[in-house]
């Protein structure tokens, strides 16, 4: 009798210190900080005389996808009187050079930037004296920033006065953001509203590319494969309504 209790109480002593092991969170490992060795030595946007926008995190991807598209902008040669395409991936997605060969455009989107983002890159489309500008900006700072419909047309605001203070004699062209999932629906429809308003404030002309784009309650299944960023066939709708305003020749808007 004495040795099965002995064994229960040494079996319970077993059970009682593996549901202490069970229950104990390890120890948390440390941080670990990696520095880079070349720091000193990386390209930067304020190198070219742009503003890093302090939201975009040192290290991550759109960080990088900023610089690298400020550092080859600077590198690239201009000619005034052009056609500037200004956004974001869905500026950036397309070949506006080849769609229209033998014209002066030139594609000034970043993937993944921001009305913020746009705003601290101004100066370096300013600086090639653009005859038109399309601005087309804001759905990444619905979904990514949690920036509101007035924090983004506020931004907008004051790009497209910069850019009329600066570009007197440009023809500036405010774009509707396009449709995307139908979460976001009641937010850009908000944005868009205000858009307009700030075209017209501004002496700019506002394009409504949502409208062409979307059915039902979101962006055309027909024209995208993730609800977002357009396949040709999203491109093409979208040049049957700016492609007027880009040539002079045709239908605009």
């Amino acid at each position: 009798m004495g040795s099965i209790l002995g064994r229960l109480a040494l079996t319970g002593c077993l059970v009682a210190l593996l549901s202490a092991c069970a229950t104990s969170a390890p120890p948390a490992a440390a941080a670990v900080q990696v520095v880079d060795p070349f720091a000193a030595q990386r390209p930067t946007a304020a190198a070219v005389g742009v503003t890093q926008p302090s939201q975009f995190a040192p290290g991550s991807w759109i960080n990088g996808s900023y610089v690298d598209h400020v550092t080859q902008f600077a590198i690239l040669p201009s000619q005034p009187g052009g056609i500037a395409m200004v956004g974001d991936s869905i500026t950036d997605g397309f070949r506006w050079s080849e769609a229209f060969p033998g014209r002066n455009i030139r594609n000034w989107g970043i993937g993944g930037d921001t009305s913020f983002g746009l705003l601290g890159r101004a100066a370096q489309i300013i600086a090639t004296r653009p005859a038109k500008v399309f601005i087309l900006i804001g759905t990444n700072d619905l979904a990514s920033y949690e920036q509101t419909p007035a924090d983004i047309a506020a931004n907008v605001d004051a790009l497209v006065t910069r850019f009329r203070t600066e570009l007197p004699s440009a023809e500036i062209y405010v774009q509707s953001v396009m449709p995307r999932q139908p979460e976001f629906r009641e937010r850009i429809e908000d944005l868009n509203t205000q858009l307009s308003a700030i075209a017209t404030a501004r002496g700019a002309r506002y394009i409504d590319v949502y409208t062409p784009l979307l059915s039902g309650d979101r962006l055309n299944p027909a024209y995208t494969i993730d609800d977002l960023h357009l396949t040709g066939q999203g491109y093409q709708r979208w040049l049957t309504v700016v492609g007027g305003c880009l040539t002079g020749e045709g239908r605009c808007g």
